[in-house]
């Protein structure tokens, strides 16, 4: 708790808004680092989960914390901008489907159905025989799809389990 003592004269007065103003811009600076530290500790995992899957780098490199100041609130995200990374964060096919379900499961296997027509096959994720898509190599590749490995849901949640410890490593003891 803070605490400051002031006096009926206008030096003292002076004195006490000064330390309240350093306080306030302090603050705001811890306020920042705050944010962005706990952006690095759900990018640590985002990327950590990326890198155990064949083919990612693409994915990996668009990992980016994105931060704005706007109206005196200051914000830090992870953001994502590849397009495979739907697939990854809930999976597809029947592979997709026999594994493990994301808890924000209103997407996944099936349901990316609103994607452009690669070819007939594309269409097809629940065909037990697998299916084929194009990749960006310009070969078709064969697929049974993959299981939801979630990065953005496991990184929120390592943010969620260091919250305490980053504040008070940025905040200091009460």
């Amino acid at each position: 708790m803070l605490e400051y003592t002031t006096y009926l004269s206008g030096d003292s007065f002076r004195e006490t808004a000064k330390k309240i103003r350093e306080f306030r811009d302090k603050l705001q600076a811890n306020i920042k680092t705050f944010c962005e530290e706990l952006a690095k500790e759900g990018e640590i995992v985002i990327r950590a989960v990326l890198s155990e899957h064949v083919d990612t780098s693409e994915t990996i490199g668009s990992v980016e914390i994105v931060s704005e100041e706007e109206g005196g609130t200051y914000i830090a995200k992870v953001q994502v901008t590849s397009d495979a990374i739907m697939f990854l964060e809930f999976g597809s096919g029947l592979v997709g489907l026999n594994g493990e379900q994301h808890p924000y499961g209103v997407y996944g296997p099936g349901t990316f159905g609103q994607a452009p027509r690669q070819n007939p096959e594309y269409e097809n994720w629940e065909n037990p025989e697998g299916w084929f898509y194009k990749g960006n190599d310009g070969n078709y590749h064969k697929s049974f799809g993959m299981e939801a490995s979630m990065p953005m849901y496991k990184g929120g949640e390592a943010m969620r389990e260091k919250l305490h410890e980053v504040a008070m490593r940025v905040f200091g003891h009460a």
